[in-house]
């Protein structure tokens, strides 16, 4: 794994929008033993997700388009995460 704690838990960075950054989580397949001894194969997925410092503002998306094009909607709107409402 990587040494790098943020990117574990909230995905790998891939670009920044504004004040948003887009990251990235990432799960390989994998195989799983079945209770008849048998192997199945899982397969992996990929999310995106905006955030805002180290807060969620949107997501999961499929690609990183849709990804961008949401976060130009939301700083249009001129939303912010604020802790204490």
């Amino acid at each position: 794994m990587s040494n790098n704690p943020k990117g574990n838990r909230l995905g790998n960075y891939i670009c920044k929008v504004g004040y948003f950054d887009i990251r990235q989580k990432t799960e390989l397949p994998r195989k799983q033993r079945m209770l008849n001894g048998e192997y199945k194969l899982i397969g992996g997925k990929s999310e995106i997700f905006i955030y805002h410092s180290k807060a969620k503002m949107g997501g999961p998306f499929k690609t990183k388009d849709a990804a961008i094009v949401k976060a130009k909607e939301l700083i249009s709107q001129g939303i912010k995460y604020s802790k204490h409402k």
